[in-house]
C-alpha cells in the first residue's frame, strides 16, 4: 500500500498496492461470517427432529424389580451378531436386566457387589462388562452374574489419592473406561470454605486397569485461572476420551471445552463455543452457600448450566446439553425445580464447531438419562411407571 502527500497535506492512498492484504482481510472477514452463522442456527421446532417413541420397560410387567426411576440404561449392539441390545441395571434392587430393542426381557442378573452401599453409578461397556461405583470411593467390575473383579488401589497411587475422593452421583455419568483405562472425577477432601484447594488441584484421574488393582498413569484437568479466584459451583466435570490418550471435556458452568493431550502437553487448548443462549456464571456467594439451604438450587435455577457432553459413534457429532435459566419462585407462590428449566441442545461435529442448537421445553424429560443408539438420541421422558424414550435424528 503506499501513500503520497497531497497540496493540502493530506495523504491519498494507493490501494493497487495492497491487493494481498484485502484478499486476507476479506477471506478472515468470510471465515468468521461464515463460523458465526453456524453457531447462529437456533430451532425452536424441536418436533421436526422427531423419529419414533420407544417403550423399554413397563412398571406393570417389572414389578418384581422395584422402582424403574434412576434406573441406568445403556444401549449395546454386538459387533459379532450385530443385534442390539438396552442393558437395564436397576440401583434399587441390584437386578441386571438384558432386553432386546422392544423392551422384552431377554435375561435377568443380579450384581451381588458384597456392599452395603448404595450403587451410585454404573457405566455398562457390554453384556458382560458392568462397571459400578459403590461408596463413592470402590471401584468393582462384574459380569453379569457374579463378582469378576474387585480393584484396590496400588501402593503409590494409594499414597497420590490418600487425600482425594473420588467421586460419583445418582444422576451423572462420572466415570468413564476405554481401552483398558479408568476415567474418574477426583476431589480434595476439603470443605466449602477451602474451595481454593479443590481447584489448585487435578480433577479427572485416569487409571489403567489391565491388572488387578488400580494404578494410577495420569491426571489432569486443572481448572482454569478464574475459578481458583473466586467460589464457582464447578459441579462435575464431564469427559470423553477421543483418541491416542486426548480427552475433552467441559464443565458445568461455561461455555468451554478443554481439549488435553496427555502424551503432548503442548498441544492442549481451550475452545469457545460461543452458544447462543450460555451465560458464563457468576461466582457464589461463600456465607450464603453455608447458610441458606435453599441458595444453591436458586443459583442453579438462575444459570445455564451443562448437564453432559457426549459422542455420538453412529453419527460421528457430539452433543452437548444446557439449562436455560428459570426463576425459582413463581407468582402464584410454587417454586420451580431442576425438570421445570427449558433446555438447549448443541450438535456439534467431529472438529467441535457447533453445527445447530435446539430448544427443548421443560418438564417432558429428564434430561440427564439420555442413550445414543444406531437409531438416534433417545431422550428419557419424565415418567414414574415406564422407561420410555423419544428418539430423535439431529443430523440432516
Amino acid at each position: 500500500m503506499n501513500k503520497k502527500n497531497t497540496e493540502n497535506g493530506c495523504f491519498q492512498v494507493n490501494w493497487l498496492g495492497s491487493t494481498i492484504y484485502v484478499k486476507l482481510l476479506i477471506l478472515i472477514s468470510i471465515t468468521f461470517f461464515i463460523k458465526s452463522c453456524r453457531n447462529a442456527e437456533y430451532i425452536k421446532d424441536y418436533m421436526q427432529f422427531y423419529k419414533s417413541n420407544v417403550v423399554v420397560a413397563k412398571a406393570e410387567k417389572w414389578s418384581n424389580y422395584k422402582k424403574l426411576m434412576g434406573a441406568s440404561v445403556t444401549f449395546y449392539t454386538d459387533n459379532k451378531s450385530n443385534v442390539s441390545y438396552f442393558l437395564v441395571f436397576l440401583k434399587t434392587s441390584n437386578y441386571l436386566l438384558i432386553c432386546d430393542t422392544q423392551g422384552l426381557i431377554i435375561s435377568k442378573h443380579f450384581i451381588n457387589t458384597s456392599s452395603r452401599g448404595e450403587t451410585f453409578d454404573t457405566y455398562i461397556k457390554s453384556p458382560d462388562s458392568i462397571y459400578a461405583c459403590i461408596d463413592r470411593n470402590m471401584i468393582v467390575l462384574s459380569d453379569t452374574n457374579r463378582l469378576l473383579k474387585h480393584w484396590v488401589f496400588d501402593s503409590i497411587s494409594a499414597a497420590k489419592l490418600q487425600d482425594m475422593t473420588i467421586c460419583s452421583n445418582k444422576y451423572w455419568n462420572d466415570f468413564i473406561v476405554y481401552n483398558n483405562k479408568l476415567c474418574v472425577f477426583i476431589i480434595p477432601n476439603v470443605t466449602v470454605t477451602e474451595f481454593k484447594k479443590i481447584y489448585s488441584r487435578s480433577t479427572i484421574a485416569v487409571f489403567d486397569i489391565s491388572k488387578n488393582y488400580l494404578v494410577l498413569s495420569d491426571t489432569f484437568a486443572y481448572l482454569p485461572d478464574k475459578f481458583r479466584k473466586d467460589f464457582y459451583f464447578i459441579g462435575f466435570p464431564i469427559t470423553q476420551p477421543m483418541e491416542n490418550d486426548k480427552y475433552v471435556y467441559c464443565l458445568r458452568n461455561t461455555d468451554t471445552l478443554y481439549s488435553i493431550d496427555l502424551r503432548n502437553p503442548t498441544n492442549n487448548r481451550e475452545i469457545a463455543l460461543n452458544s447462543r443462549s450460555f451465560i458464563e456464571n457468576r461466582p457464589l456467594n461463600v456465607d450464603s452457600f453455608k447458610n441458606d439451604p435453599r441458595y444453591q438450587s436458586k443459583y442453579l435455577m438462575s444459570n445455564t448450566s451443562n448437564l453432559w457432553f457426549k459422542y455420538d459413534k453412529y453419527r460421528n457429532v457430539y452433543y452437548k446439553l444446557y439449562n436455560l435459566p428459570v426463576k425459582y419462585n413463581n407468582d402464584d407462590g410454587t417454586v420451580n425445580n431442576f425438570d421445570d428449566a427449558p433446555f438447549i441442545l448443541s450438535i456439534l461435529d467431529s472438529n467441535l464447531n457447533i453445527i445447530k442448537e435446539i430448544e427443548f421445553p421443560g418438564k417432558i424429560y429428564d434430561k440427564v438419562r439420555s442413550v445414543i443408539t444406531n437409531s438416534g438420541l433417545l431422550l428419557r421422558k419424565n415418567l414414574d411407571d415406564r422407561i420410555e424414550y423419544d428418539t430423535y435424528d439431529f443430523t440432516y
